[in-house]
């Protein structure tokens, strides 16, 4: 990562951490630039930066977005519906309001745990392969420029013996 001056205006350039080079302008003054650009640097590197959005977008809106523009054409119908009811009943109960960017690997913990204490193991791991569907969404159309992809893993299920 490096800042640099171009028109007036610091500049921060991302590169590596396993996303596409990107540019963001930061401010006009050097010092604070480096300050907002180590700050950017220590958010990736712990996972919690997702990154400046496009627009101002929350996780309901955007999940409309997803099942209008990418849900209903690219799924069976009886999938569909299973995601449908996974987003309007579990999902945008507890991230609704949120701005996507807001997010963070904290609160899909808090949501993962809170959900463990309702229902089974596996059943989280088929909602939550769901969250980690609209988030990919989310980076692929550019709502989120950078993704805590290493943050958004599956649980392991509990390994029943049988004699």
């Amino acid at each position: 990562m490096r800042i640099f001056k171009r028109n007036g205006y610091w500049w921060v350039d991302i590169r590596g951490y396993g996303v596409k080079r990107q540019r963001i302008k930061l401010s006009k003054w050097k010092k604070i630039a480096k300050e907002i650009a180590d700050d950017i640097e220590a958010k990736i590197v712990r996972n919690e930066w997702l990154g400046p959005t496009n627009s101002k977008i929350t996780f309901k809106e955007f999940c409309q977005k997803y099942l209008t523009n990418y849900a209903a054409t690219s799924l069976k119908p009886s999938t569909y519906n299973r995601t449908q009811d996974i987003i309007d009943r579990i999902l945008i109960p507890f991230f609704g309001d949120k701005k996507l960017s807001d997010i963070c690997p904290e609160e899909v913990e808090t949501f993962r745990i809170k959900r463990l204490q309702e229902v089974s193991p596996s059943t989280v791991n088929r909602e939550f392969s769901k969250f980690r569907s609209i988030f990919y969404k989310a980076i692929e159309w550019g709502y989120l420029l950078i993704g805590a992809k290493n943050s958004l893993h599956f649980l392991f299920k509990d390994v029943i013996i049988r004699a």
